[in-house]
């Protein structure tokens, strides 16, 4: 027998896998780029909503208190896509007896590649 006929068949990836996988993980990392700051954002309005329901005396202050205080708590984070001027469009506050609702809805939309966009959509609601 000749060496040809022992040697080994290599298996691996081949430059064509290579730039297949390579092409998915920038794709797959351009998502995540994009999506990042929207959950850092939502995150920031979990902290608001959490921190008014958490106040003392919370369910003893009116609707406009609770809403005044949200709107605080939202400027002082910085958050873009609940903002004074559409307050009304994506908060809702419910005071019953006891309990504060505080629900919002709201949605973002970031371009992606091209004409090609990506939106998230958020419904969050929090109760004391």
């Amino acid at each position: 027998m000749d060496m040809m006929t022992h040697k080994r068949k290599q298996s691996g990836i081949g430059a064509i896998g290579l730039i297949f996988v390579l092409i998915s993980l920038a794709f797959i990392g351009l998502i995540g780029l994009k999506l990042i700051p929207i959950y850092a954002e939502s995150l920031k309005i979990d902290k608001a909503i959490s921190g008014v329901l958490e106040l003392p005396d919370v369910s003893n202050m009116s609707k406009q208190e609770i809403e005044i205080a949200l709107k605080k708590r939202l400027d002082i984070d910085d958050v873009k896509s609940v903002t004074y001027r559409n307050f009304k469009d994506h908060v809702t506050v419910t005071v019953e007896q006891e309990q504060v609702i505080i629900s919002v809805d709201y949605y973002r939309e970031t371009p992606f590649l091209g004409n090609i966009s990506l939106i998230v959509d958020f419904a969050k609601r929090q109760e004391s």
